[in-house]
């Protein structure tokens, strides 16, 4: 009885992508919001279906969030966060149900070996592609003989269904080629094809194609369920654990040598760490917060590589210059997010803005729990498993808040500041969601 819900889960998934969501970029997200929302949601609801009995309340972790972001699109849709979603989307699902269903994964899912068992889970379920398409025939099969066994008419249907298959296959491929080879046999079948040409005009072949599409997705989807089940082997992942005092001594020479350069940095910089106002003129302006953006972001991709690498993994002095480097990697987190206030403190509130505002917010909490981390000796943490997480949580809130209504009202706010340069004009950039807000 499950194989024939997985089935007709499948069925129901495959044909509303290629009803509600066909050439789904001529119209753009905004306007197909509702459907991709409902595709999403059935999506996760095949997926919660199939592998119910490995559900446990820890799987909420994962999948509220992505609910929450398949919703996102039927609700304060923007362009720029629905394209994001779009295109995240299928990647953030296969990666948590891959999570979820393949527990001799999670080692090699959340090490620096992150990239490898990916790709390695995408080649299985592939492969589970080829395997599902002569399942998916064989499971047809067998309820269509189960269904007609006791029916009388069954070998008129056979019958029926082979003329057809018959004429399409002389019609459409072996008298069109023929005639193309013989002038004789073309005038002879003219009337025919003329025929067949005239049928032609009037078939749809949208709606052929839109049926074969749905066809080849249904196997496409079932896989997902064999993908679940499917035991997969366990990638070899080396549990040796290294002495503290094996690379100590060259992971103190990296930290303390960054750590130096970064006090050198703040030194020289002390006067424009923290300012109180922005250049006059805009181009500088926008350089001076632009280029502390962008530091900021090298400087936590390097601080959480050097973080895993380091981490309980060595001894007690470097776990102390990590602890100090951490601290001073705050310090200038703090800096670039001080300057892209007073950027939207004077010239007003983006979408770009505020994600950028946000990823300072996301790189805070995250280095405020590495040194909080340091503090616990010897705590186990999986510092790339809670990572994904914290991200994933962050970003699924920011898809379901009011932000175009956020931009308008901010904006309108700062206008009434003294010496605002704040452009109104602007917000006419702003989409329906802003609407609410205008007089």
């Amino acid at each position: 009885m499950k194989k024939n819900y997985i089935f007709l889960w499948a069925i129901i998934i495959s044909f509303i992508h290629v009803l509600f969501l066909w050439n789904w970029w001529r119209y753009g997200i905004e306007a197909i919001g509702i459907n991709l929302t409902v595709f999403w949601l059935c999506v996760l609801g095949f997926y919660i279906y199939a592998e119910k009995e490995k559900l446990t309340k820890k799987s909420a972790l994962w999948i509220v969030p992505i609910m929450l972001i398949a919703v996102s699109f039927s609700f304060y849709a923007t362009e720029f966060s629905s394209g994001i979603s779009l295109f995240t989307l299928p990647w953030i699902f296969f990666l948590f149900t891959t999570h979820q269903s393949h527990a001799n994964l999670r080692k090699g899912l959340w090490s620096r070996y992150l990239s490898i068992t990916y790709i390695f889970a995408i080649g299985h379920y592939i492969a589970s592609i080829f395997f599902s398409i002569p399942k998916t025939a064989t499971f047809y099969k067998e309820t269509y003989s189960k269904k007609n066994s006791t029916n009388k008419k069954h070998v008129v249907t056979q019958i029926l269904t082979g003329v057809s298959l018959l004429f399409i296959l002389v019609g459409v491929i072996i008298i069109p080629l023929l005639s193309s080879a013989d002038a004789e046999f073309a005038k002879f079948f003219k009337d025919f094809l003329k025929m067949i040409s005239d049928f032609s005009e009037h078939i749809n072949f949208i709606f052929l194609w839109k049926i074969l599409i749905a066809i080849f997705l249904i196997p496409t989807i079932i896989a997902l369920n064999y993908y679940w089940k499917k035991k997969m082997p366990l990638i070899a992942i080396a549990n040796k654990k290294p002495k503290k005092t094996d690379d100590s001594i060259v992971i103190g020479i990296i930290l303390g040598g960054v750590l130096v350069i970064y006090l050198l940095f703040i030194i020289i910089q002390i006067k424009t760490l923290f300012i109180d106002n922005l250049p006059i003129n805009f181009t500088d302006a926008e350089t001076l917060v632009k280029s502390g953006f962008w530091q900021l972001i090298i400087l936590t991709l390097l601080n959480i590589v050097f973080y895993t690498g380091a981490y309980n993994k060595s001894a007690k002095t470097t776990q102390k210059i990590l602890s100090a480097f951490t601290m001073t990697s705050l310090l200038l987190v703090v800096s670039a997010g001080q300057r892209i206030y007073l950027y939207v403190y004077n010239y007003g509130l983006s979408f770009e803005k505020f994600y950028a505002l946000y990823t300072v917010i996301f790189c805070t909490v995250i280095f405020i729990w590495f040194i909080s981390l340091l503090f616990k000796n010897n705590k186990k943490a999986n510092i790339v498993k809670t990572l994904v997480f914290t991200a994933l949580w962050m970003y699924s809130i920011t898809t379901v808040i009011p932000l175009e209504r956020i931009i308008f009202n901010t904006n309108l706010k700062l206008t009434q500041q003294e010496n605002s340069k704040v452009n109104l004009n602007e917000l006419t950039l702003l989409g329906f969601d802003a609407l609410e807000s205008v007089e």
